[in-house]
């Protein structure tokens, strides 16, 4: 995590936001599969991505579905997942994103029927990636170069995607976010 902290200038006790997600994601543990119950999860939240040292923070979502051991390669887990970033031309669930943040971070989905909802409880993925399980805490998942992944407690997942060093890249340069359960 080093590689990572020192080109975004973190510091332990820093106050930035992509620093304080970078400590909760290596306070969190590996992803339990188990708590996707109804064969499938999705996932909600804000990312901070660093694109050639600029930031901007997307919405992002994760969908993982389970699926059998014979329908992955060998030493994948049995799961398949998608990682999008909520589409800029989608004014509506755009609008309706904060709100619907806000529900998940309260822990309280129960009045916020929103467009942004109904638009990830409908969205189906044309192309899922694979996942496995690296040597320390972190799932990875095969998608645009490698997407760590931890969970914490309260079953948020923290999601780590480093950019590929190019010339066009910088240190520290990827997303980084932090995503509320919205179905399980």
């Amino acid at each position: 995590m080093t590689r990572i902290r020192e080109p975004l200038k973190c510091t332990p006790g820093s106050k930035k936001p992509v620093c304080a997600l970078l400590a909760e994601f290596e306070k969190g543990d590996a992803w339990n599969l188990d708590t996707i119950r109804s064969g499938e999860a999705r996932y909600f939240g804000q990312a901070t991505v660093i694109e050639k040292g600029q930031l901007r923070n997307p919405y992002v979502f994760v969908i993982a579905k389970k699926v059998p051991t014979n329908d992955v390669p060998a030493g994948d887990l049995p799961i398949k997942v998608a990682v999008r970033e909520l589409e800029a031309g989608l004014k509506q669930e755009q609008i309706h994103a904060p709100k619907l943040m806000r529900g998940l971070e309260a822990d309280d989905l129960s009045n916020s029927y929103s467009p942004t909802l109904a638009y990830l409880k409908s969205y189906a993925p044309a192309n899922w990636d694979g996942a496995n399980v690296t040597t320390g805490p972190s799932t990875i998942l095969h998608s645009e170069g490698g997407v760590y992944v931890r969970e914490s407690k309260k079953r948020k997942l923290f999601v780590v995607r480093l950019t590929a060093m190019s010339p066009d890249s910088q240190p520290g340069d990827g997303m980084y976010a932090m995503l509320h359960p919205v179905t399980w």
